[in-house]
C-alpha cells in the first residue's frame, strides 16, 4: 500500500541550483511535490530504461537518517518536464519522510 510522504524539514539556500518537483514518488510512496536542491541541474537526471521513468538526485535526507551536507537521495520523478532554476534563494525541502498514523 502506498504511503503519503511529508516534508519534515526545510532549509533555507542562497544563490543555488534547484529543481520544481511536481510529481514525485520515493520507497513507493504516494507522489508529492516541492522544491529540492540539486548539485547541478545538467546533470542531476538519469533515464531508467528498464522501469521508464526519470530518477533525480536531490539533496535531501531520509526521515531517519542522520543530516549531513552530502546527503542525497534519487527521486522516481513523474513529471519530466520540472522547472530548473539556477540561482535560488529561499526554502528547499532538507528531509521528507512518510506521514505518522494517526
Amino acid at each position: 500500500m502506498n504511503k503519503t510522504m511529508e516534508v519534515l524539514a526545510t532549509r533555507f539556500v542562497e544563490d543555488a541550483q534547484v529543481v520544481f518537483i511536481n510529481s514525485a514518488t520515493y520507497k513507493g510512496s504516494l507522489p508529492f511535490s516541492g522544491v529540492f536542491q540539486v548539485s547541478d541541474v545538467e546533470y542531476c537526471r538519469r533515464f531508467e530504461a528498464s522501469a521508464k521513468h526519470v530518477i533525480v538526485t536531490v539533496q535531501c535526507c531520509w526521515s531517519d537518517e542522520p543530516e549531513h551536507e552530502d546527503s542525497e537521495l534519487a527521486l522516481e520523478v513523474a513529471d519530466v518536464v520540472s522547472q530548473d532554476c539556477v540561482g535560488f534563494s529561499g526554502e528547499v525541502v532538507a528531509r521528507i519522510g512518510f506521514c505518522a498514523s494517526v
